[in-house]
């Protein structure tokens, strides 16, 4: 994994190196002046002793967007990635999901940056292909519109186990056919 974090963007969350390396992988040696900065002012990390501390989840949100905005877009590429966020949000339905306070499609900027972790992570696939994915998606969910899943955790979602990606699981398995059909012949 190749990973450029550039010091202009530290600097504007306010970061030391070491403060960053701490949060990206939780082995490095910082100060315990630093840790508590970490820990009891920015609420980035949570201390369970005797366990190593945690990432919260705002945590999280700064290491991601710290090596998002430390990587180099051609604002072409910039433009791309809004273009398509644009169009996956016209796909999704409009207003909030029923029970939630959450919008189907959330905002341009959120999305944009899913889609731009989700190439970092996975690799990068053409517009169409990934526009027609979630097209199979929101068509396979409109059964059961209810467990259908928010745009942004469509692209991809943390979960204990890892990230989980919807997205990437639609584009992989383009052309397969119904699993239970083939599981019960099978039998």
């Amino acid at each position: 994994m190749n990973i450029i974090v550039k010091d202009s963007v530290l600097d504007s969350y306010s970061l030391t190196k070491s403060q960053f390396l701490y949060l990206l992988s939780l082995s490095d040696k910082i100060t315990d002046t630093e840790q508590e900065d970490l820990r009891l002012n920015r609420f980035f990390i949570t201390d369970y002793a005797p366990n190593p501390p945690v990432l919260t989840q705002h945590g999280i949100k700064i290491v991601n967007r710290i090596i998002l905005e430390s990587e180099s877009l051609t604002e072409s590429h910039k433009d791309n990635l809004t273009i398509l966020a644009e169009t996956l949000q016209e796909l999704f339905p409009e207003g909030k999901k029923e029970g939630t306070k959450d919008y189907w499609r959330a905002n341009t900027a959120e999305i944009r940056e899913r889609l731009q972790t989700f190439f970092k992570k996975f690799g990068k696939y053409p517009n169409d292909v990934v526009i027609d994915a979630t097209k199979r998606y929101i068509e396979d969910s409109k059964n059961n519109i209810t467990l259908m899943r928010l745009l942004k955790y469509f692209i991809h979602k943390k979960t204990a186990d890892g990230i989980t990606s919807d997205l990437l699981s639609y584009i992989e398995n383009k052309g397969t056919t119904n699993e239970s059909t083939e599981w019960s012949e099978l039998r």
